[in-house]
């Protein structure tokens, strides 16, 4: 293993580490933070069943004691935490945020791409935004329903989607010598929100109960968005 290679593998071992203290121990904001340990267990457990079944249904057909059910509660527990579906859907938002947060920490890291190609990096980057997605299009959808109608909530997912775009244009303006565009960190930016964009549009068509148009697998349309960007950032894709 060369220098820099094992400079990249330490960094990205601190990276790790560093992801995993972000992503826990803090409180979450929007719900009452349960008092006892077993509460916050069954808190987890809400969380984990509801994630579950939104993704295998959609939030319009999980009723909230097939969730207590699953969770191994009862709907006595879950009004213990939430006042309705709402604001467990909020919740878990917000969960579902900061585990991203954690991933985006770990990629973003400088010192984890010494001397590897740009696009390389692309491709990484746009692997961590579909493996957030694939099989969680029903729950994304329910997502961007409940910030539609709670104005806080949309104006914090507006803000957690800037820190994402800044922090992958942050990570590619590295190396914008080799990007072929008169303002290479403008180019990074707007293709970023394309991404995110086509994110947006898979899961308003699941929800929809179907496929969009395109007729591509998740992992399909990952590959042909890495090809889109690459061209049009004028790096090789290697």
């Amino acid at each position: 293993m060369t220098a820099s290679k094992q400079r990249g593998a330490k960094a990205k071992v601190a990276a790790t580490k560093t992801s995993k203290k972000k992503g826990s121990g803090k409180a979450l904001r929007t719900v009452a933070q349960p008092k006892q340990a077993r509460s916050e267990e069954t808190l987890e457990r809400l969380l984990d069943a509801a994630e579950s079944l939104i993704k295998a249904k959609g939030l319009a057909n999980v009723s909230i004691a097939a969730l207590a059910r699953k969770a191994g509660s009862s709907v006595g527990g879950f009004y213990a935490r939430f006042k309705d579906k709402d604001e467990m859907l909020r919740t878990l938002h917000e969960r579902e945020q900061r585990r991203f947060h954690a991933s985006i920490a770990q990629l973003v890291e400088p010192a984890v791409w010494a001397d590897q190609p740009l696009g390389l990096m692309i491709e990484r980057s746009l692997h961590l935004f579909f493996a957030r997605l694939e099989g969680r299009q029903k729950l994304a959808a329910a997502f961007l329903e409940s910030a539609a109608r709670n104005p806080e909530q949309w104006a914090h997912a507006i803000e957690f989607r800037r820190m994402v775009v800044d922090a992958f244009v942050k990570l590619l303006a590295l190396r914008k010598e080799e990007i072929d565009h008169p303002d290479p960190e403008q180019a990074i930016r707007f293709a970023i929100h394309q991404v995110l964009a086509t994110a947006d549009h898979r899961a308003l068509f699941a929800h929809m109960g179907g496929p969009d148009e395109s007729h591509l697998s998740d992992a399909e349309l990952r590959d042909q968005l890495t090809l889109s960007l690459c061209r049009y950032l004028g790096v090789d894709r290697g």
